[in-house]
């Protein structure tokens, strides 16, 4: 698969989170609410799964991410020589940092690189896609069916 199709499956799948975010809190709860911001184990590991299920290898990554006094782990995914971060703007709080919402490039151009102390691979976040298959499949659906905030409240609520 070449890394635009990668690229676009990233775009994608981030996109379903943010539309995810409009539904009421009581399906948001969690997971879903926070992202990007404290998501990055969770969102890389979800990810990881969906790339697993299209035949595309992945590892995930994680660091010592420290600025201004603030030090926090960080997971990204590397896929072949290239790192994959889907929630790199969760550090986008201060005003001298403004990193893209998707990076997704050569790991030695990897610009959290300066912040990170640590870095190795990592073994992801146990159990999270147990833990979050529900949202995972709305992110799917969504994914596949597009946005619609009555098909998803009716699904969850089984409200058929």
């Amino acid at each position: 698969m070449s890394s635009d199709e990668i690229r676009d499956m990233a775009v994608n799948f981030r996109k379903a989170i943010i539309a995810l975010k409009q539904l009421p809190p009581v399906i948001t709860k969690g997971y879903l609410e926070k992202f990007p911001r404290g998501t990055c184990g969770c969102t890389s590991d979800l990810f990881m799964y969906y790339l697993l299920q299209k035949g595309i290898n992945s590892e995930y990554w994680k660091g010592d991410f420290s600025f201004n006094g603030i030090s926090v782990i960080h997971g990204w995914l590397k896929v072949g020589n290239d790192y994959l971060d889907l929630t790199a703007d969760q550090f986008n709080y201060h005003n001298e940092l403004n990193f893209s919402e998707l990076i997704y490039m050569n790991m030695d151009e990897y610009p959290l690189m300066p912040y990170l102390r640590n870095v190795e691979k990592g073994i992801g976040c146990q159990g999270m896609l147990k833990a979050n298959i529900k949202e995972y499949n709305l992110i799917i659906d969504v994914m596949e069916n597009g946005y619609s905030e009555e098909r998803i409240i009716r699904s969850t609520f089984n409200l058929n």
